[in-house]
């Protein structure tokens, strides 16, 4: 009896939802997968090789291959999985990059499916797509963009001749808008209202006979007018906290309502209350909360056009995990003990005195042989411990930084990004970090506990503060260029549209090749940006910002940047890529672009005509450089010598010399790729020779962590990875135990005497072009693949009566002449470097070792001391006004490769892409 009536209730149950299922209304929404297809028409019917990328939104990329065709052209059919998703980027392309259909990325909406489907249709070299093909074949506006409160422009997809009457602009609300007059000009035009278009609305254009079209508002956040409006000036923007009190503060002009809500925990279903929030001066909306409210979780909620969405505090100085919300906090109670008294350690006095090494926080210590505490491990604290060891006994991590000389370490991004689950730290999770999420508090991840947003704080000026007492400055590696998500980012949630640039069509411009890329250029993405920065160069006491793709910043931006940051403390080094990652709406003019770095004074930008002259082009792996036996050359490693100053750079300072980074492959696995017959002994050569010719030259040395050791980055299908943003920690970790081979070990000490070398003599760290054309003259006639110079005159301070330089790529021991007879004394050779005499040469020539680089000394070996003293950091203190500026034998690389293979056997699956991140580079 139970049975049946069970059944019968079942069956009627079953009933009511097939009812109701008939008058649901089919919406993306009711499931989390999408079928997408995509058709596609070229004019020359040839789809060989062509391909889509597509990202939901925020997440990453992946190939869709055309299938099958129909009369319209080729076909593509997938599935995406759009939960919380309401745009899919697409771009389609030809092979791996080879070249794209239009430059843009475009978006498709996932509102505009139908029972779970979305049918989209692209014609070759048109930005503009269709979800019929009606939409392509029918006359239609294909740009609206509102320059002015009163002027809209737009684009037709064939010419018109218009009159008022046949023009109608229409709000999300419905409201009408009277057209006073519309110009055209063949398919351009121009309408004029009779009144005014408010700000913070959206508005669709209508034109008798063609297909509607939304108008683009961000170009009239550009005006003059509304900078003038809306521009706040004030230093409070953020979570300002007392214990008796906290005063909120956001900017949203445009909004009709935000409402702050107070949690008690960073996730979870832990409301407190919500509070609206008032509307004053400047579109700042202000909320005052009496009691102590420190370590209470916030968001605001903006109301923009009628929509609501719940967004992290722009200005949030703490967060929760995975930065979902942000966290009021008493910044004091962050400070490990003695922060008062942390100091910036001296070194030289410029920025030619910095040596920079290049680091991510988990490859530093995550792998077994660095010797750190299991609790540690990949953490900011790892940078805190000493006497670590590797399996055979050799120092790593602190010590061995310390050991090594360096000035500085370039962390990579560290402020809090999106691609890690700081909930499923429990799992393999691997990122660069160049997709950011929250500006202004630390990554969770590196953190012993990402729930607490205040133990995220503690931990990293901990690690500032241990770097500091071994006399190491901390530079940040900085992504203000782009964030990971675009509709659904906190800027976008915050303000729609406002800060990020836009094309003529209304899309996203797409410079960063992520997806978006800021609008520096607009005031309060100015001020943001460098009050962001200052804020990491006071509260955690940041030595250094290195920018990331800083051509899609704005000149304008990056001198307030060091206009502010001088206030701080001049010793604060600031550079940057010099270049983006694709096409910007930015004119190149006002772009903080390599060539035009003359204009920033203050500023640095990486040499990559340094970096492809010595190792080959960076964008082909097989291509051979100065080091790896290409001839023709030697004018690039001479302009390298001279720092850049006669090309693009205004003074030595300005530049930044590398011949690897983070981004493609490792020095190793370069000539691993470019020479396959190499030995390692013969690629312990080289690195040794391009590493010379580095620190050598005139301008700010830069190397990867790891470079010294012979790095490798080892996929599990034997290959080289050359794109390793998130492969797994088997590919990326810094592999200490390589210090026990006798070839690493002996690379490793070269790279620390040429240190040491460089930090005697300030005759290469110039900081003038006067000085340094001067001072530096090549020596002629030296044959083809060696390029030979001396350094004389005693510039900068340098108490050696001449120094003399000789590269010779050849792989044959070459005579060099010297710039008199004399007892010259060899400090570097391709053997050893240092300030100690190697040898003693009386004459006028000089023999050069086949692929190898000699140095030579007449007068003081030991020059000028470097100024930097680990032991004594107590001069400069990091917010003053002051302007004192800143071994055994187990394995060589091939053998630890093998020692790798069970590990890496065991992620075989893993799909790694060449990613859009950063691809152009």
């Amino acid at each position: 009896m139970a049975t049946r009536t069970m059944k019968k209730f079942l069956a009627l149950l079953l009933s009511l939802m097939m009812i109701a299922a008939v008058f649901v209304v089919p919406s993306v929404a009711a499931t989390d997968d999408l079928e997408v297809t995509v058709h596609y028409q070229r004019s020359d019917s040839n789809y060989d090789n062509w391909n889509i990328w597509v990202w939901a939104d925020g997440k990453d990329g992946g190939q869709q291959d055309f299938t099958s065709s129909d009369s319209f052209g080729a076909v593509s059919k997938f599935n995406m999985d759009v939960a919380g998703i309401d745009k899919i980027g697409f771009i389609i392309r030809k092979g791996k990059w080879e070249s794209k259909d239009t430059d843009g990325d475009r978006f498709i909406e996932t509102a505009k499916a139908q029972d779970g489907k979305v049918d989209i249709y692209v014609l070759q070299g048109q930005a503009e797509f269709g979800y019929t093909e009606a939409e392509l074949t029918s006359p239609r506006i294909k740009k609206a963009k509102m320059v002015s409160t009163s002027q809209i422009d737009f684009t037709l997809s064939q010419e018109a001749n218009l009159k008022a009457s046949d023009v109608t602009v229409k709000d999300s609300e419905g409201n009408t808008y009277a057209v006073a007059s519309v110009t055209t000009d063949g398919k351009n035009g121009s309408l004029m209202t009779s009144d005014e278009l408010p700000y913070g609305k959206s508005y669709k254009l209508y034109i008798d006979g063609f297909i509607e079209l939304d108008v683009s508002t961000a170009a009239v956040y550009d005006t003059n007018e509304f900078e003038q409006k809306y521009t706040y000036d004030g230093n409070d923007l953020g979570a300002n906290y007392t214990a008796e009190k906290t005063t909120f503060k956001t900017w949203s002009p445009l909004a009709e309502k935000v409402t702050l809500n107070l949690y008690s925990t960073g996730n979870g279903d832990t409301l407190i209350k919500s509070v609206d929030m008032t509307l004053g001066d400047k579109g700042v909306w202000t909320a005052e909360e009496a009691g102590d409210l420190n370590g209470v979780y916030y968001t605001y909620t903006f109301k923009i056009n009628g929509s609501e969405n719940e967004a992290v505090d722009l200005y949030a100085r703490a967060g929760g995990v995975n930065g979902d919300r942000g966290m009021i906090i008493d910044l004091k109670s962050t400070n490990p003990d003695g922060w008062d008294s942390d100091v910036r350690p001296e070194f030289g006095g410029n920025a030619t005195d910095a040596i920079v090494y290049e680091q991510h926080i988990r490859d530093f210590s995550i792998d077994a042989s660095s010797g750190v505490s299991d609790a540690h491990k990949g953490k900011y604290l790892a940078f805190t411990e000493t006497g670590t060891k590797n399996s055979n006994g050799n120092s790593t991590c602190l010590d061995y930084l310390k050991n090594l000389g360096i000035t500085h370490v370039q962390i990579m991004p560290a402020f809090d990004f999106s691609s890690v689950d700081e909930t499923k730290l429990d799992k393999a999770q691997y990122n660069w970090g160049y997709d950011p999420k929250n500006y202004n508090f630390p990554e969770g991840s590196y953190s012993t506990n990402p729930y607490n947003g205040e133990v995220r704080i503690n931990e990293f000026k901990q690690m500032v503060q241990s770097l500091h007492k071994s006399g190491i400055r901390v530079i940040m590696d900085v992504v203000y260029n782009h964030t990971a998500a675009t509709y659904d980012s906190n800027f976008n949630k915050s303000f729609p549209d406002y800060y990020y640039r836009e094309n003529e069509d209304g899309s996203f411009s797409n410079g960063s090749g992520c997806g978006n890329e800021t609008a520096t250029e607009r005031s309060m993405v100015r001020k943001y940006i460098v009050e962001s920065v200052v804020y990491w160069a006071t509260e955690y006491h940041i030595d250094g910002f290195r920018f990331d793709l800083m051509g899609l910043h704005d000149q304008e931006t990056i001198n307030e940047i060091r206009a502010a940051l001088n206030e701080i403390d001049p010793t604060i080094i600031t550079y940057g890529e010099g270049w983006t990652g694709g096409s910007s709406t930015l004119p190149s003019s006002q772009a903080a672009l390599k060539a035009q770095i003359s204009k920033m004074p203050g500023f640095g930008a990486f040499s990559d005509d340094i970096r492809d002259g010595l190792k080959g082009n960076v964008f082909d792996e097989e291509d051979t450089g100065f080091v790896s036996g290409k001839s023709g050359l030697e004018s690039t490693v001479k302009s390298g010598v001279l720092g850049a100053t006669d090309s693009w750079a205004g003074a030595p300072t300005q530049t930044i010399n590398y011949v690897s980074c983070h981004d493609n492959n490792t020095l190793w696995d370069r000539f691993t790729n470019s020479c396959p017959d190499a030995t390692d002994e013969e690629k312990a050569a080289m690195t040794k020779l391009a590493s010379s010719v580095v620190f050598t030259s005139q301008g700010v040395p830069f190397f990867l962590g790891g470079e010294e050791m012979c790095r490798t980055k080892p996929l599990a299908n034997g290959k080289l990875d050359s794109n390793s943003y998130k492969s797994p920690d088997s590919t990326n970790s810094v592999k200490w135990d390589t210090l026990s081979s006798n070839l690493v070990s002996d690379v490793s000490s070269y790279y620390k005497g040429l240190i040491e070398f460089r930090k005697a003599h300030p005759s290469l760290r110039l900081t003038t072009t006067e000085d340094v054309n001067n001072s530096i003259k090549f020596s002629e006639d030296v044959g083809d693949n060696v390029v030979a110079y001396e350094v004389s005159g005693k510039p900068n301070g340098e108490k050696a009566d001449s120094i003399f330089v000789a590269y010779n790529a050849n792989k044959e021991d070459v005579q060099v002449k010297l710039p008199k007879s004399d007892k010259w004394q060899v400090c570097v050779n391709g053997e050893k470097a240092g300030t100690d005499v190697i040898e003693t040469i009386n004459g006028d020539t000089v023999t050069v070792k086949a692929q190898s680089t000699m140095v030579l000394v007449l007068g003081d070996t030991n020059g000028t001391p470097d100024n930097s003293n680990p032991e004594d950091t107590s001069k400069v203190t990091p917010n003053d006004n002051s302007n004192g500026v800143n071994t055994g034998d187990t394995s060589t690389p091939i053998v630890w490769f093998a020692f790798a293979g069970v590990a890496l056997l065991a992620i075989a699956g893993i799909v790694f892409v060449t990613a859009k991140k950063k691809a152009n580079r």
